[in-house]
């Protein structure tokens, strides 16, 4: 029984936290010490995906609850700087049916191993996504597309440098992703061993 109950606890502690965005906006202005701290004070404006990711620690998942629902879209300006290993989830935007809710426009730079990006419109300046760091999974993307699904012209969509065992969707039609073509190419890939692609 000893055991059984050291093995439950150590498994709660890898599962990681999650936290809400409530916002569209591109700041920080909350307590980004963790979860538990920005929760208790975020600025007094809710929680923004900027906000979410400097708290986050690897093992964490980003859920959205934006205005109740339906598209949100968040302008970074610049890509989004995500270094440690969590779990953005676009699918939990409240009426999430299949087709992205949540829209970045500015794109997302994954500098850390193991992030997953799923259920989310992206695009940039220079790349919808970039990794340079082992182990990204993109589920259910749009990648080079607004979430009414206006395609947006970039130099690379997807751009994988040094980021091994990336996997880019999965079997189930859920999974897939909507790739736009870059100017340079749709997909770079560079010292990237062990990429997966089940689009």
């Amino acid at each position: 029984m000893l055991l059984v109950l050291v093995v439950s606890s150590l498994l709660l502690a890898v599962d990681g936290a999650s936290i809400t965005v409530t916002n569209n906006f591109n700041n920080i202005n909350g307590n980004t010490n963790n979860f538990n701290s920005l929760v208790a004070n975020d600025g007094g404006d809710g929680v923004s995906l900027a906000e979410a990711i400097e708290a986050a620690s690897s093992g964490d998942v980003v859920e959205f609850n934006i205005g109740g629902g339906g598209v949100a879209v968040i302008d970074s300006a610049t890509a989004l700087w995500v270094d440690q290993g969590i779990t953005i989830d676009g699918t939990t935007q409240p009426g999430y049916s299949g087709s992205p809710l949540i829209e970045l426009d500015g794109g997302v730079a994954c500098a850390g191993a193991d992030v997953t990006l799923k259920g989310l419109a992206i695009h940039g300046n220079n790349y919808a996504v970039q990794a340079n760091a082992p182990r990204l999974t993109v589920l259910g993307c749009w990648l080079g597309f607004s979430a009414a699904g206006v395609f947006k012209q970039t130099d690379d969509q997807l751009l994988l440098e040094y980021a091994t065992d990336t996997v880019i969707g999965g079997p189930l039609p859920s999974d897939r992703n909507l790739v736009g073509s870059g100017a340079l190419a749709t997909i770079y890939v560079l010292e990237s061993d062990g990429l997966l692609i089940q689009n």
